[in-house]
Parts: C-alpha cells; structure tokens; sequence
C-alpha cells in the first residue's frame, strides 16, 4: 500500500475488480494441490483480503522485502523442509495459474536452485524504462545479474539485436528449506543499490533460476501500467479469459 510510485496499488480497481483479487482468483484457477494466502502488512490489504474469504497472515510492516514477508507469514503454517513455496508478487495482476507450474519446474530437475523466477522477452522501448527489472542468464539459465539499467549493454552497437532483452516477472519458487536460507542472507550492496531482492542470493553465490514464462505478463509499477493490464485483458476478451 505504501509504493512510492503507485501508493494503494493492492486495491487499485482493475475493470471493477482489485489487484489483489484478479491475482488471488487466477492463482486459485491452478490445479495444484496448494494452500494460498496474502502475506499482508496494513488495515487496507486485511479489509479486501476479508472481503475475497482468502487466508492471510499479519506480517511486520517494516520488512521491506517482498520474500522475506513471506518468510515469516510462512511460520504460521505446518510445513516441511522440502515443501513448496511459489511467492507471486502483488502487482502481478495477469499471473497465469499455469505459471506456478513453470516457476516450480527446475526444483524437479538434477540441480536444485536456491530459488527460481520467471522472466520474459521485451522490446528496447520496455528494456529502457527504469521500473522493469532487466535480467541476463548464463547458457545454464541460471541468473547472472539483475537491474534496473538496461542489460544487456547498448554501447556496441554492432551488437545490438544479438542478445534478447529479457525483464523479471515477480513469480518466484523455494523449498521451505531454501527460503530459509535466503531468510539468513545478510543484505547486500548490490541489493541496495539496484533495489532488487534477488541479487542477494546472487551476490552471496546461490543459484537462481530463470525460467522464461509462455505467457503474456504486465506488473504494475506506476498508474499508467493500469491503462496497459485493461488494454490486455480486453484484448483478450474478458479479465477472467487465461488464455494469453
């Protein structure tokens, strides 16, 4: 509730409905065997959380990080070590319920990551706005840096159009195990300076998976990213339409 670009986004209406609830209605369309739940903060986000009948848990407002709410809300629940966790952040309002499953696809695979996240191709318009968080990946898909600049670097040009330009979507996989973890990371530099949570886990030597989703995605950073989501879904016919 309290972005410094957006103040209020959470319950910001989105074609007569809220963030909050276009995000928890898409996610509750997967078909996993799974427990959902906000990890909140604020009086506001608790009303429209009451109002959706979805779980939530009180966290403390001076974390600053979206994981590592959700690293404490998750105390409240049984669960084992190797359970896991799929962190969809609140200002992804077209997350796809296919999406869990892709974010959850390299804890299956040879080599557990620490965490993995989803990313997407981008034109150079978006690869230049500072609000979308740029990615590069090593040939493994594994996580080399993360920024706010635009990556890869524009200054040959005769290598412009060589390398995609790939942005961050905020839907992240731990084990309970591996959160934990990341919950014990000290902050680092580089975290601060790009204001990127995942460059922790970077900077200290971990894993981090990417995963390029199939799906269309727009987070909302700013109120004229509103006007983008309700162009999309009405392009695609209807909000509840989880087809692109």
């Amino acid at each position: 509730m309290a972005s410094t670009r957006f103040p209020g986004k959470p319950v910001f209406p989105i074609l007569g409905k809220t963030m909050m609830e276009h995000i928890y209605h898409r996610i509750n369309k997967n078909n996993l065997n799974k427990t959902v739940f906000f990890a909140l903060c604020d009086e506001q986000t608790r009303q429209e959380a009451v109002r959706l009948n979805a779980p939530y848990r009180d966290t403390n407002p001076n974390i600053e990080r979206p994981i590592l709410r959700v690293a404490e809300a998750i105390k409240a629940y049984d669960c084992a070590k190797s359970d896991l966790v799929v962190i969809v952040q609140g200002d992804e309002p077209l997350v796809h319920p296919d999406m869990l499953e892709e974010a959850l696809k390299p804890f299956f695979e040879e080599n557990e990551p620490l965490c993995s996240c989803l990313c997407s191709e981008i034109d150079k318009e978006e690869a230049d706005d500072p609000n979308v968080i740029k990615i590069v990946k090593n040939l493994k898909g594994d996580c080399l840096y993360m920024s706010r600049n635009i990556l890869p670097s524009t200054v040959h040009p005769e290598y412009n159009g060589k390398a995609k330009y790939l942005k961050q979507v905020c839907i992240m996989a731990f084990t309970l195990s591996t959160l934990t973890i990341f919950n014990s990371l000290p902050s680092t530099n580089l975290e601060k300076a790009e204001s990127i949570e995942l460059l922790r886990a970077i900077e200290h030597g971990y894993t981090v998976k990417m995963v390029e989703t199939r799906y269309k995605s727009q987070a909302v950073d700013t109120p004229a990213d509103i006007e983008t989501v309700e162009k999309i879904l009405k392009l695609v016919a209807a909000p509840d339409n989880l087809n692109s």
